[in-house]
């Protein structure tokens, strides 16, 4: 029986692959080893590492990786269209133009939070809107305005009170005479 030992680079590399969280500046760690390292990370990692290598640039390993993660978020169309106006752009400039995946990546995050903003600024213009609206069709309370005294009738007069009104018909001829026919009746 006959174990194979694995060279002691590949176990620096798994190591490495394991450890990948804690990775920060790769230093001079040569980029085929960096592709195997790298291929595992997650895009914040990838963000992290990039971050904290200083003095080297890094896009020649991470490109690929970049371009994979912007496909995986914003889909195959998207990334199509992005190259094709990259190439538009350098048909019409007749220049090289240098990107990375990394700058490309930021640029739609940073306008896909543009775009969010304008449309969480919209739906609260159109919000405000709609309680202006409301607040216009609401009804309102008035202050309440206290009856005159003196009451003035459909001819122009002023009205009597209720009590005067009620002694007058008390007093009028129709009213004693059915009162005094009562008074008869029971009396009999």
């Amino acid at each position: 029986m006959e174990t194979t030992k694995a060279p002691l680079v590949e176990l620096c590399i798994e190591t490495a692959i394991d450890n990948r969280k804690y990775l920060g500046d790769v230093g001079d760690v040569d980029f085929k080893f960096l592709e195997q390292i790298l291929s595992h990370c997650s895009k914040e990692q990838l963000m992290h590492i990039e971050k904290r290598t200083k003095g080297r640039d890094l896009s020649p390993v991470t490109d690929k990786f970049w371009k994979r993660i912007f496909r995986q978020e914003f889909g195959s169309k998207a990334t199509d269209e992005l190259i094709q106006n990259i190439e538009e752009a350098k048909k019409m400039k007749q220049k090289k133009i240098s990107y990375t995946w990394l700058k490309l990546y930021q640029a739609k995050l940073k306008k896909l939070e543009e775009e969010e903003n304008e449309v969480g600024e919209r739906v609260k213009r159109l919000y405000e809107k709609d309680g202006a609206r409301k607040q216009s069709r609401q009804v309102r309370v008035c202050n309440k305005v206290e009856p005159s005294r003196k009451r003035k009738s459909n001819f122009g007069g002023e009205t009597q009170p209720m009590s005067k009104v009620r002694k007058r018909f008390q007093n009028c001829l129709e009213v004693r005479n059915a009162r005094a026919m009562k008074t008869k009746k029971a009396t009999n």
